[in-house]
């Protein structure tokens, strides 16, 4: 449970970059055949598409439970059979203390123009389903600080994938008050089997693939996002 701020339940979500696990599997040498030359490098998109905040609950007594003020970061990883990785992330707001850089109580919309609050907290409401294109994120490789300007429709990360290696995606949610510790309400990561040749050579999701988080009382996450072959390099 949180403390109260302003009267209500300030809550802060973090899509952040999880701690990405060691996979098993061979040497990078796994990486390229010796006999056919260098493995066939493929462009996967990776697309984050929806976030549903999953009953909220991180108050004492107030009856408006059900909303949170989030920033985020968002990653999506190649890791290769001997677990070097490359990647990116996607950040919403400031990671590093978000409750300092924007004065707009309880946050600002979702979907608030670009230029307008990009550092701000957002605001979100419990079971209602959220499009990652329609708010402001900015590049990096690292959740605490951007590589790039704030943008909609940045909602994508493009991997170099080769047979043999897994992608991961990871989603962490954190719940801000300012007078405790920020709780966690979502950590929700999927690392995939390794590709083999054919599949990333026809990999085009026809459905978003989903994963969710519960492990706090103070709330739960359901992701959606998608994978597609763009080209080779």
């Amino acid at each position: 449970m949180r403390a109260r701020h302003a009267g209500r339940t300030a809550l802060l979500v973090t899509l952040a970059v999880l701690g990405l696990s060691p996979l098993a599997g061979g040497t990078a040498s796994a990486r390229a055949g010796a006999a056919s030359g260098p493995a066939t490098v493929y462009q996967i998109e990776v697309t984050f598409t929806e976030y549903s905040p999953v009953s909220i609950d991180d108050c004492m007594g107030e009856s408006a439970c059900d909303y949170a003020e989030v920033y985020a970061s968002l990653s999506a990883q190649a890791f290769a059979p001997d677990n070097s990785h490359t990647g990116e992330v996607r950040n919403i707001a400031r990671f590093v203390n978000p409750g300092s850089w924007c004065e707009t109580y309880p946050g600002v919309p979702w979907d608030s123009g670009t230029g307008f609050g990009d550092n701000c907290l957002k605001r979100v409401h419990d079971t209602k389903i959220y499009n990652f294109k329609d708010v402001v994120m900015c590049p990096s490789t690292t959740y605490s600080v951007c590589g790039g300007p704030h943008g909609k429709n940045n909602h994508r990360i493009v991997l170099s994938v080769r047979p043999d290696d897994r992608i991961y995606t990871g989603v962490h949610i954190k719940d801000y008050d300012e007078l405790s510790p920020d709780d966690d309400i979502c950590k929700a990561n999927v690392t995939t089997e390794p590709f083999t040749e054919a599949q990333l050579q026809t990999l085009n999701d026809p459905l978003p693939r989903s994963m969710s988080w519960w492990g706090s009382g103070d709330g739960g996450c359901s992701i959606k996002y998608s994978f597609k072959k763009i080209g080779t390099a």
